[in-house]
């Protein structure tokens, strides 16, 4: 019975999903999709050369083993869609915890000039500064005593990295964009951006260790458009 009732929640679920339509107000559009993310090719390439070879799954280090049916990473809660506009209401704070294992999370996309509060979760002071990692902007700012909060504002634009002066190993990974509203998600979640004046806009996909992907996008009254992508190293690392 009990697995009846969960072999039932989850065709539900997709059955929900597939179905999803978001509510809009009169004379405005939507946008949504779903992320995946895909297995390395030359890793699977090589991995089957490897079985062809030795009549075994191949492995590296005795740890993985690579296949069709997976990707190279954990499942992926970090996954940032953002879409970007000069009409758009993009302001936002947006908070990080300091831990002394890294920042939670460990990557950030953002609309330059949002603000972002931190939480110094450590035990000594921190001074953290922001650097394009394109470039030779950089800002500083003022420094955080531990169990402490406060929060900055970044005006730089690009891929950035915000660290500490104090640790080398804080490092947070940050896409900031002009007049980008963004959503974070997990790995096959659903994003929406609902009630969209109708006209053009970009849209970005981003993780922090593969890359981003960019594309326009054209919105119209009464309609939801669908834009569903995958992440992989050789669509974000291709020539």
């Amino acid at each position: 019975m009990k697995s009846f009732i969960i072999v039932s929640c989850i065709v539900l679920l997709f059955s929900c999903q597939k179905t999803f339509k978001p509510t809009m107000t009169s004379g405005k559009g939507a946008i949504l999709g779903t992320i995946e993310t895909r297995a390395h090719i030359d890793m699977i390439k090589k991995a089957k050369k490897e079985a062809e070879n030795d009549g075994r799954d191949y492995s590296v280090n005795g740890k993985i083993i690579y296949s069709n049916e997976m990707v190279n990473y954990d499942k992926l809660d970090d996954i940032y869609v953002g879409l970007i506009n000069s009409g758009l209401d993009t302001k936002s704070v947006v908070d990080i915890i300091v831990t002394e294992d890294g920042f939670e999370p460990r990557s950030l996309a953002i609309n330059t000039g949002d603000r972002i509060r931190f939480v110094n979760a450590t035990s000594n002071s921190l001074t953290f500064y922001a650097a394009n990692l394109n470039s030779d902007g950089v800002e500083e700012f003022a420094p955080l005593a531990a169990d402490a909060r406060s929060e900055i504002t970044v005006s730089l634009e690009g891929l950035l990295e915000i660290a500490a002066d104090e640790r080398d190993d804080l490092i947070l990974t940050v896409l900031s964009r002009r007049s980008m509203r963004v959503r974070q998600v997990t790995s096959r979640e659903t994003y929406l951006f609902n009630n969209l004046a109708p006209g053009d806009y970009r849209m970005v996909f981003w993780y922090w260790r593969l890359g981003m992907l960019e594309q326009p996008i054209t919105v119209k009254a009464g309609e939801v458009t669908e834009v569903n992508e995958y992440l992989s190293v050789d669509r974000m690392f291709k020539d």
